[in-house]
């Protein structure tokens, strides 16, 4: 009981912010059900001179445009040429595979010539200089210290 007489500012603003907040839900909670009570006025949403018996539906859709034969000609071109360039490019994958598997075993290191513990025989390798470099650039000291 003496904490509360001790902080009586305290309390006092708990309960204002209480309040406040309990009056702001009344509130939200008495617009929304008057929102849902009150009757929609066609008038006030489409005006005082629209007329409901005016509105007639489609009754049909509207006809599809045509379509040039040339139209349909250059489209059957479009499909050949795509079906020629994935061929195409399905049988040049197969040679992109050989260089590649050709890159990576150059850039491996030769076993029998170096040993694993030489730093000069690993600098021979590209790839092991790449490593390197980045190395340095990690480990060293900060660029703007040099």
């Amino acid at each position: 009981m003496s904490w509360i007489l001790e902080n009586l500012q305290i309390v006092v603003a708990l309960a204002a912010g209480i309040a406040y907040w309990l009056n702001n839900m009344r509130q939200a909670r008495e617009t929304a059900r008057e929102r849902e009570e009150a009757p929609v006025d066609l008038e006030e949403i489409f005006g005082p001179d629209f007329d409901f018996g005016k509105v007639e539906p489609a009754a049909t859709p509207p006809p599809l445009p045509r379509v040039d034969d040339g139209e349909i000609l250059r489209q059957q071109q479009l499909q050949e040429r795509i079906r020629t360039v994935r061929e195409n490019k399905a049988a040049n994958r197969s040679s992109t595979e050989v260089v590649r598997s050709w890159q990576q075993k150059k850039d491996q290191p030769k076993k029998a010539d170096m040993s694993p513990n030489s730093i000069r025989s690993r600098l021979k390798v590209p790839g092991e200089i790449r490593k390197a470099v980045i190395m340095r650039e990690i480990l060293g000291p900060p660029a703007g210290l040099r």
